[in-house]
């Protein structure tokens, strides 16, 4: 039987007034849902979910280190509160360059070494963490004090983003970035802590679909396909083709929660569909409203069978 597991969060207020959508999940049998970041590790069969040191992994980066991501985000405030506004700034590569080079300069007496990655940094240290943080998935639009790292360090990464901040402050590339009318980089974000396991996991995926740079390092320490998928399509059409059992994750619906236009939206219900009939094929579908989707072919006895014994 081949399985496809489908996280698209963001997608079911997007479909849930839609007769296709109404459709589609006739029969189907649902479940409450694990919160994004432990569904993820769920998936992946790690956890804790080990983030950063996935992605120093991929790099060749000293395995003996123990790491964090550091992610660019932007924050605004009140009266009383920072919140984060954006956590998906889209820098380029010579713009993460620039921040990871000035970062050595400034932190390295701490025992802080930065590292380019994709798409953010990651940061490099050599003594255990001894705090736990929060996933990015978690902070936005909230209070960025609630979530700053725990732990019997946490006043060193507590001093360590209000520096980051203020050298952040005046740093030519925000003022770089404000003439381009881009957002300005106003922190990093610290998360993705735990050590990578010693044996490969065991997962019922051939092949892992997605749009994030974490999940393609993911899946070369997996040891399985991966496929990158472009922002501006919901859902891979090539699923209807293989044979394989397959993982899709779309992680930019968390920061850009809209399909902009109703054409994509019927293409991807469409194809939900489309693989719904496919034989010998379970869907698992998790569109971001708390709940997971079993969708079988309505005209297989098996799975008719399935549903009464449940």
């Amino acid at each position: 039987m081949r399985q496809i597991s489908i996280v698209i969060p963001g997608l079911y207020p997007l479909v849930k007034t839609l007769p296709a959508w109404q459709k589609l999940i006739s029969g189907a049998t649902t479940h409450a849902s694990l919160h994004y970041h432990l569904l993820i590790a769920e998936l992946c069969r790690l956890n804790p979910l080990p983030l950063a040191a996935i992605s120093a992994s991929y790099y060749q980066l000293p395995a003996s280190s123990h790491w964090l991501k550091a992610t660019p985000i932007s924050i605004t405030t009140d009266q009383n509160s920072a919140y984060v506004l954006n956590a998906s700034l889209q820098l380029s590569r010579q713009e993460i360059q620039l921040l990871t080079t000035d970062l050595n300069q400034l932190f390295f007496q701490d025992g802080l070494i930065f590292h380019v990655s994709e798409d953010e940094l990651l940061l490099e240290l050599t003594k255990p963490l001894e705090v736990t943080t929060s996933p990015l998935y978690e902070i936005i639009n909230k209070n960025v004090a609630e979530y700053l790292p725990k732990g019997s360090n946490k006043s060193f990464w507590h001093k360590l983003f209000i520096e980051v901040q203020m050298f952040l402050y005046q740093h030519p590339l925000n003022r770089a970035r404000e003439q381009k009318f881009q957002p300005t980089i106003s922190a990093l974000w610290f998360w993705g802590e735990a050590e990578l396991p010693i044996s490969i996991p065991s997962i019922p995926w051939q092949i892992l679909y997605s749009d994030t740079s974490w999940l393609k390092h993911y899946a070369a320490f997996a040891a399985i396909e991966f496929h990158s998928l472009a922002k501006t399509s919901p859902l891979p059409t090539d699923l209807l083709a293989t044979q394989s059992s397959c993982l899709v994750i779309m992680e930019h619906f968390l920061w850009e929660p809209t399909i902009d236009s109703p054409q994509l939206l019927e293409q991807c219900m469409a194809l939900l569909s489309q693989l719904k009939n496919q034989p010998k094929t379970e869907i698992t579908l998790y569109p971001g409203d708390g709940n997971c989707y079993h969708l079988f072919r309505q005209n297989s006895w098996w799975q008719w069978f399935k549903t009464l014994i449940k």
